[in-house]
């Protein structure tokens, strides 16, 4: 207890140093306990939507599909229901229908809701034959005609939407796509939500216009089944399994090609929330990814600032050890300190959480058009148990190494003057013992190469540590330039599996350049005292001769302690490295696709929603829409593209030689009209693909690389399996080069082999070769009243305005990974602000006594900005060239079809939201590392000379 009140006096009495310490935690532990606060919240309203959604019923009966999203399972047929509600037990049944992608808009074609404009717009009916249906009446009636509807009261409210007006609703699918006017002539909440459906708007039809709308007259999506008051369950599903199964049902599903299922509401209603709740979970790993990263160099400002605190405190620590005080309980004095530091930053953090909680609401809510806006705050104790592992745990695991180093002081030792901590706690060395401990770190990592990747992930880290461990008791220069080879070998051996060995697992390449990239930020902090030095005088050259004995302060300052400059310097190292690498990843992504985009797309124009990208459910369209283009004079030819996630399934191959491999590996595919397709794209495809009739439904065309891990070729057969279980036999008719694949994907094949298996097919894209002379403003004329009647969030591109905007989406996510990563600088700048200001407390009297010999206040502050400015400028440089190299090695593991060529942007060529040139995040450390010596600078500035002179 004794040592805990004398850590917390010393906290107490230099109040600076913890302030500025418990900062460099607080932002972590903030982003941390911000991010659980709000994916909890969030996934607490899905979790209550889920069972809304699901009802009071207890049973449901809907399509089997043995994979991929349930939106691709074909209805149940209509007769179903008279069926099932003969079945002892069940009370009653309701039909269900669920289609995304309608558009709400006013009859003079303003958009009420869609899913471009945000959450998405659903449709759904009222089953009139019961009043059981978790839909609540609030104003008029339920629908019951052809052209009557009812939406959601939420967004009848924020919309101001009368019943009795008439609107314009778009259907985005199957033979009724296409738009006509409805009246509103009722709102309703589902269940008990008055908050409405977080930012979804929902729009129902009574059964028989659902049916035809959105199902095109084939069936229900789902019955929802009640059961009679004091009935069993289980006897009930056996009953329905019964009737399922019996042989004239077993023709009416058939007929329909489809099969069923029943399944309890609660199930139901779990897989709704899963289905919400991985989305939220991948949003979470995210920002925790970032999170973690800025954690992870706040970890290396605490090791610094303790590792400066040890030393200006040697003599202090060795009079309590002179004094009877065993190097535990010194140990445990300094661990004390640091448990007080994440004390303090674990509840900051937590009260910042809540900030950040709210923040995101805001801005969520901004952009969904308040979804999210009676959301409540959930705080679990999970989030308290994060917060302190990490605010508490991490503090004190970065205070770690000064609390061994400080009980291995030889309490005389430290009460000499000038003694140095470091240099009395360096390892002895001990060449024999080095020696086996650096190899067998070595094999052990060379072993694990080809293990799984998450053994090298765990292993890998380890066998560094003991490479180092190793080196240093070999020689101490060989020991710290050694863990820096090893990471920078790690990293060029990512490079070489996937070279020399092809089928090396990518996953496993990725991570072992993770954790090469990983060891080498590591030894570039172990290893850049040694030219720590020249490096700081070379780059305070011209500050020398721009400032003269000022600028030259400044500079022997930066360069007097490297191992100092180092571990401050090291935070820019990470940030700007990693910045570096999403920057030029993203340029030479965008430059790989426009390459490719040049030399296979044949189309004068292309038309598509928003972000323009297949694999985003948002942005499909009607599939009516492409023929009517098609119909225009002015058009010679309109090629419209699907894609459908895990649309097929591939049980096994054969290869030439009748071999058979098992895969059961799921794909995702494009669907076009396969016949007219080299109209728009250049495929290059083989001579012998000429002789396939490609208007048959049973030919392929597949990427070079799925063909030869297949083993297959022109004229082979491959069987492929839908969702809803369908089996077809497919024959290989093409095989393009893989880096179409970033254009087509992997498998495409004809649209109405896709329609025959599944019945939500949507298109994403439509390719348009126009007449010779006709001009993008002809088209967009032409086009206008068919997209205002079908979809007024389609838009008429150039094949260059096509590129654009697709690079221009890849730059946006990059941005947001850069606007997590500068987050960081922020932590630099505390780290900046922390060293010199303890810099400044030991050289209080060196200080004081440049100020007795004439140097005036704004000299010794700018004395101490150049120093600030040197440490930013060594992160700033090492970083970047960390950075270009690291991105180097990362494009070649990345498969070709992925990127395939490099692009280092120098010189920013875009500037809002943000600049994209390499150069702007070092000008930038440099900018923020000068902000981060203001108040160190001040602090200088103000000391008083005479005390200054005598202090000690």
């Amino acid at each position: 207890m004794q040592l805990f009140r004398l850590a917390y006096k010393n906290i107490v009495h230099r109040k600076a140093r913890f302030i500025l310490t418990t900062l460099a935690v607080v932002v972590g532990v903030t982003l941390v306990s911000g991010i659980f606060i709000f994916t909890d919240s969030v996934r607490s309203i899905f979790t209550d939507l889920s069972r809304d959604i699901a009802g009071e019923s207890q049973l449901i009966i809907r399509s089997e599909i043995d994979f991929g999203d349930r939106n691709l399972a074909p209805p149940l047929p209509i007769e179903l229901k008279s069926e099932l509600e003969e079945v002892e037990g069940v009370e009653t049944v309701e039909s269900a229908i669920v289609e995304f992608g309608l558009i709400l808009k006013h009859l003079d074609n303003e958009v009420i809701g869609s899913n471009a404009e945000g959450a998405p717009v659903v449709g759904s009916n009222w089953d009139e034959s019961t009043t059981r249906r978790n839909n609540f009446l609030i104003r008029g009636r339920q629908p019951t005609g052809p052209q009557e509807f009812a939406v959601d009261d939420a967004t009848a409210e924020n919309n101001e939407l009368k019943i009795g007006e008439k609107f314009i609703i778009t259907i985005p699918a199957g033979e009724s796509a296409g738009s006509a006017q409805y009246t509103l002539v009722g709102t309703f909440r589902l269940g008990a939500r008055e908050d409405g459906l977080a930012g979804a708007q929902l729009i129902v039809f009574d059964t028989p216009t659902a049916i035809k709308l959105l199902n095109d007259d084939k069936g229900i999506d789902q019955y929802e089944v009640y059961t009679e008051a004091g009935s069993n369950p289980l006897e009930v599903v056996t009953n329905l399994e019964s009737v399922l199964n019996s042989q004239e049902i077993k023709n009416i599903l058939t007929t329909a090609n489809v099969k069923a299922e029943v399944v309890a509401t609660e199930q139901f209603a779990d897989e709704v929330s899963d289905d919400f709740s991985g989305i939220i979970d991948f949003f979470r790993v995210v920002l925790l990814i970032f999170a973690f990263v800025i954690l992870f160099v706040s970890a290396f400002v605490i090791f610094n600032t303790f590792s400066i605190i040890l030393d200006q405190r040697i003599k202090e620590l060795g009079l309590l050890r002179a004094v009877g005080l065993g190097g535990r309980q010194l140990s445990q004095l300094v661990l004390g300190e640091s448990f007080i530091v994440g004390i303090a930053a674990t509840v900051i953090g937590l009260a910042g959480g809540v900030g950040v909680f709210y923040f995101l609401v805001v801005l969520i809510n901004a952009t969904s058009g308040g979804g999210f806006s009676a959301i409540s705050l959930v705080f679990h104790y999970r989030t308290v148990i994060w917060a302190a592992t990490l605010g508490i745990g991490l503090t004190m695991l970065a205070a770690l190494p000064s609390a061994i180093r400080s009980r291995r002081v030889p309490p005389i030792a430290a009460l000499r003057e000038g003694t140095n901590a470091t240099a009395q706690t360096e390892a002895k060395h001990r060449p024999i013992v080095g020696s086996i401990v650096m190899l067998a770190g070595i094999g052990i990592a060379v072993f694990c190469l080809f293990q799984p990747w998450r053994v090298i992930a765990l292993v890998t880290p380890v066998s560094a540590l003991a490479v180092y461990w190793g080196g240093i008791r070999i020689k101490k220069l060989f020991g710290n330039f050694i863990i820096l080879a090893m990471g920078i070998t790690w990293m060029f051996l990512a490079w070489g599996l996937t070279k020399w060995i092809n089928d090396f697992s990518l996953a496993g390449a990725l991570v072992i350049f993770a954790m090469g990239l990983l060891i080498t930020i590591m030894g570039f902090n172990i290893a850049s005292p040694f030219f720590g030095r020249p490096l700081s005088k070379l780059l305070g050259f011209p500050l020398k001769k721009m400032y003269g004995i000022t600028g030259t302060l400044g500079v022997e300052n930066a360069a007097r302690n490297p191992q100092r400059t180092a571990n401050t310097a090291i935070v820019f190292i990470i940030s700007i490295a990693l910045i570096s690498v999403a920057t030029i990843a993203s340029s030479s992504i965008g430059a790989t696709f426009s390459t490719v985009l040049d030399g296979v797309v044949k189309s004068d124009y292309i038309i598509c929603k928003q972000q323009c990208r297949g694999d985003n459910p948002d942005i499909y369209f009607a599939t009516n829409i492409g023929g009517e283009i098609g119909k225009l004079a002015i058009v010679e030819s309109a090629q419209p593209f699907s894609y459908i996630e895990q649309g097929i399934r591939v049980p096994h191959t054969i290869d030439s030689s009748g071999v058979r491999t098992e895969r059961n590996e799921e794909f995702d595919i494009t669907t076009t009209n396969l016949t007219t397709i080299q109209q728009h794209l250049n495929l290059d495809l083989d001579d012998a693909t000429a002789s396939f009739d490609l208007s048959r439904n049973d030919v392929i065309f597949i990427s070079q690389d799925r063909a030869e891990n297949y083993s297959l070729e022109i004229g082979s057969t491959i069987n492929t399996v839908f969702p809803s279980g369908a089996e077809a036999e497919l024959t290989v008719a093409g095989i393009f080069a893989d880096e179409l694949t970033q254009v087509i994907g992997e498998w495409v094949m004809n649209v109405e082999l896709v329609d025959k298996h599944i019945a939500t097919r949507r298109d994403f894209l439509i390719s348009v070769q126009a007449v010779d002379g006709v001009s993008k403003k002809q088209i967009e004329e032409a086009t206008t009243s068919i997209f205002e009647i079908n979809d007024p969030d389609l838009k008429v591109f150039t094949k260059k305005e096509y590129n654009d905007r697709l690079i221009g989406n890849l730059n946006g996510g990059t941005n947001i990974v850069q606007v997590f990563l500068y987050v960081t600088f922020i932590v630099a700048a505390l780290g900046i602000a922390n060293t010199l200001t303890l810099s400044i407390f030991e050289r209080t009297r060196e200080i004081g006594l440049l100020r007795a010999v004439g140097m005036k206040r704004r000299l010794v502050r700018r004395m101490v900005r150049i120093e600030g400015l040197i440490v930013s400028a060594f992160g700033g440089l090492l970083g970047l060239a960390l950075g270009v190299l690291s991105s180097i090695i990362i494009i070649q593991v990345l498969p070709d079809e992925f990127i395939s060529t490099i692009s280092i942007p120098i010189i920013p060529t875009q500037i809002f939201p943000l600049p994209n040139g390499i150069l702007f995040p070092v000008f930038l450390a440099i900018l923020i590392g000068a902000l981060g010596t203001l108040f160190p600078a001040a602090k200088a500035g103000r000391l008083n000379i005479l005390n200054a002179i005598h202090e000690n």
